[in-house]
């Protein structure tokens, strides 16, 4: 998809002075996914990516992933974009109690989610985006397991940048609480309250940290 890594040095020195308690800074974030679809207006993919994050278009940006999925199936983040979409979507039609056609939905983008995560090499940004999104839903969507699954896993992984493991942390006291797992819940709180971060029951906006080290990594032709 993206041709150059240029962007990634831009965001790793342009946003390096947030500290790591700072998770959740949306208006940065929201910045730097900006200038990412103002760099990359020729990338298709890049461009349908941005539009699931800040849900502009989000039919139109899922129809965009599939057509380029179809032209290249083992894409793994196509795969798991095109998930998130499809679990939009899902939300979406929820929301308006067309309860039919999100379960469709939702069936679909979870398959996605999980092909592009247990493809083989293992990928910990993929696995990431995964333990993202199951990390933070509710408990009848049965995704909890998973989450703890994957954030257990990513918290073995030595190359991950120290400034993504609080909201790795953070993901496993969700899925932890979700879980009904009360000592790993209480690890992870307490771990967050040493680094200064306090959480409560919402779901973060995609980070300054993620868009540098997960998402742009992900964009480039070498993945």
């Amino acid at each position: 998809m993206i041709k150059s890594a240029g962007f990634r040095g831009l965001l790793l020195s342009g946003f390096m002075l947030y500290a790591l308690p700072v998770l959740a800074d949306q208006a940065t974030s929201q910045q730097m996914l900006a200038q990412l679809g103002q760099l990359r207006l020729g990338d298709s993919g890049a461009q349908a990516i941005v539009q699931l994050y800040t849900r502009q278009q989000v039919p139109q940006a899922v129809a965009t992933l599939e057509q380029l999925l179809a032209q290249s199936p083992q894409d793994r983040t196509l795969k798991i974009y095109f998930g998130y979409g499809q679990l939009l979507q899902a939300a979406e039609f929820w929301q308006q109690k067309n309860y039919l056609r999100a379960a469709e939905l939702a069936k679909q983008g979870y398959f996605y989610l999980d092909e592009a995560a247990e493809s083989p090499p293992e990928n910990w940004r993929i696995r990431y985006l995964r333990a993202r999104y199951d990390a933070f839903l509710a408990a009848f969507e049965g995704r909890c397991v998973i989450a703890l699954s994957d954030t257990g896993w990513l918290q073995q992984q030595t190359e991950i940048p120290v400034r993504l493991q609080p909201m790795i942390t953070l993901m496993q006291l969700h899925a932890a609480t979700t879980c009904h797992q009360p000592k790993q819940a209480a690890a992870a709180r307490q771990a967050l309250k040493q680094a200064g971060i306090s959480a409560d029951g919402s779901t973060p906006f995609i980070t300054p940290a993620e868009i540098a080290d997960v998402l742009q990594p992900l964009l480039e032709p070498t993945r």
